[in-house]
């Protein structure tokens, strides 16, 4: 079983409570420029991975989202 961390837990209160800063920590974090007029869309944060034998691992992560731009409609 995995085990929460502080960053983990702040990430998760900042998406769900305060998805207005989303796009300045992705600025900060990665170089981005978004402007703050873009679209975040939430996703479902579990996938299942295929293997080769035909089984699926299921694989839970911490937030899945895309972001677009309403200018161009593209993530």
């Amino acid at each position: 079983m995995a085990t929460s961390t502080p960053y983990d837990d702040v990430f998760r209160t900042l998406l769900n409570d305060c998805s207005e800063l989303i796009l300045p920590v992705l600025n900060e974090a990665f170089g981005e420029h978004y402007t703050g007029t873009e679209r975040i869309e939430f996703l479902p944060n579990e996938h299942f991975l295929p293997h080769e034998d035909g089984d699926a691992e299921k694989r839970i992560t911490d937030s899945c989202f895309t972001v677009t731009s309403e200018e161009s409609g593209q993530p």
